[in-house]
């Protein structure tokens, strides 16, 4: 059975509406999918959430779940900020 990360690594990489720019397995067992803005431009860290979970959805993934989401804000001239989606494997 393939590692949580590489199923959604693989997943995400198939679909044309997400756009990851890091993705990150924690010693929990989660997998966070980060997606770096300047500006929010209408997007929240539910709609990044919403997105993710379509894109499992889409690929017929029901084991793999958006379990949470964060804004991982930083001010301005710092670095990127990120909008967070926390994806876990559920039996």
């Amino acid at each position: 059975m393939a590692s949580l990360k590489a199923t959604v690594k693989a997943i995400l990489d198939q679909n044309r509406n997400v756009f990851v720019d890091k993705l990150t397995a924690k010693k929990n067992g989660t997998v966070e999918v980060k997606r770096a803005y300047f500006y929010h431009n209408g997007q929240t860290a539910e709609t990044w959430a919403a997105k993710v979970q379509a894109a499992l959805d889409d690929a017929g993934e029901t084991a793999c779940k958006v379990i949470g989401h964060r804004d991982d804000w930083r001010a301005l001239g710092s670095n990127m900020s990120d909008l967070v989606a926390v994806i876990a494997r559920v039996e």
